[in-house]
């Protein structure tokens, strides 16, 4: 019986080792290219933040994660979905001035922590400043309901459903970006006033369990794994380039797509119209709040999606100020630079911004307690 070669397990382990390597770099270089949706989705698996921040909600489409942790693992979403580490209280202490802000994640704020969002920076410039407070109210208590993704149709479900139990004395609603995606539409479509042309259910992510990231490090189980985890943010056209590439964006400015210029179907005007009237009813203030954005700083795609359609939407919120009486903040762009803005990003304000941010919101809410608008 002849010996066995003393390298014959090392020669073994080394070819298995270089097939592994090379299985990894293939799958990396054709499955996980920088534009594919898988990469995106093995990004966020791999990042801190992928325990999940949305959940599918019924009526609601989705919500923020109750729980969803900041980078230290403290909680920043409360039971009720809003931006903040306690709970609001129910029913609302009569000395408190509560202000609800209603929004996308420009609102939520792409920022490490609730306080650096600028609705936490407006409360506490209100309650450290020496304005008096409107309706005999001691405190300013400030609500975030911004929502990744939301458009104007979760603002005014969620405020239907959710938030209008929670009494707000002011709403501020500073909207206008994500509705925008709707507006250049799929070839052989006009625009729809439903969003089915471009919303997708993305929200629902699962949980990432810490198996799941360990095992998703490797390229050749990520490809498996994230299609069976995964399968509507892979397969959904929201959420991969060809999303951007058979849209035009010049489509919903023709005349083949005049219901995106036409109040009568426009969804952005429709529903802030019924939200607006609602709390006027309910005996609201309202404090409408434009966009601001930075096109040089976006990706392209991006920007070919956007461009024409923010500004539309800050058109239709001017409108809407005048003709329901409320009063309109429009972000001035001439103050927000470049370097106030996330690079390689352009649609949200980093640390600096948000201040800025609530600096302007700040001195428009105090106008509108001088004017009284609408009476308290």
């Amino acid at each position: 019986m002849s010996k066995a070669h003393p390298w014959k397990w090392p020669v073994i382990g080394l070819f298995i080792l270089l097939l592994v390597a090379a299985i990894e770099i293939t799958v990396r270089l054709v499955v996980f290219k920088d534009s594919s949706a898988y990469n995106g989705v093995r990004n966020y698996v791999l990042s801190t933040e992928s325990s999940p921040q949305y959940r599918a909600q019924p009526f609601l489409n989705y919500m923020n994660f109750p729980g969803m942790p900041d980078p230290e693992g403290v909680s920043q979403i409360n039971r009720m979905g809003l931006r903040h580490r306690t709970e609001a209280t129910l029913p609302k202490p009569a000395e408190n001035y509560r202000m609800l802000f209603l929004g996308g994640s420009t609102t939520f704020g792409e920022v490490d922590t609730p306080e650096e969002a600028f609705p936490a920076i407006v409360q506490e410039t209100l309650n450290h400043s020496e304005v008096a407070l409107p309706s005999g109210a001691r405190t300013v208590e400030c609500l975030n309901g911004g929502m990744g993704a939301a458009t104007s149709a979760e603002i005014f479900t969620h405020y239907l459903m959710r938030y209008r139990y929670l009494d707000a004395d002011m709403v501020v609603i500073h909207a206008g970006i994500n509705d925008a995606f709707a507006y250049p539409a799929l070839p052989g479509y006009v625009y729809q006033p439903d969003y089915h042309t471009s919303k997708r259910v993305m929200q629902d992510m699962p949980t990432v369990t810490p198996a799941l990231r360990l095992l998703c490090r490797s390229f050749t189980l990520a490809s498996i794994l994230i299609p069976h985890y995964f399968p509507i943010q892979v397969n959904s056209d929201f959420t991969t380039n060809d999303f951007f590439d058979y849209h035009n964006r010049d489509q919903w400015l023709a005349s083949g797509n005049v219901a995106a210029r036409d109040t009568t179907y426009n969804a952005f005007y429709r529903n802030l119209q019924a939200l607006i009237k609602l709390l006027k009813e309910e005996g609201k203030a309202v404090l409408l709040v434009t966009e601001v954005v930075e096109y040089s700083m976006m990706p392209v795609e991006a920007r070919s999606m956007l461009e024409g359609g923010i500004e539309w939407n800050a058109e239709l919120m001017t409108k809407l100020a005048a003709e329901m009486e409320v009063p309109l903040l429009k972000l001035d762009k001439a103050e927000f630079p470049p370097d106030l803005f996330i690079a390689n990003d352009g649609i949200h304000v980093n640390g600096l911004g948000e201040q800025k941010k609530a600096e302007r919101i700040t001195a428009a809410i105090r106008s509108a307690w001088d004017a009284n608008v609408p009476p308290h």
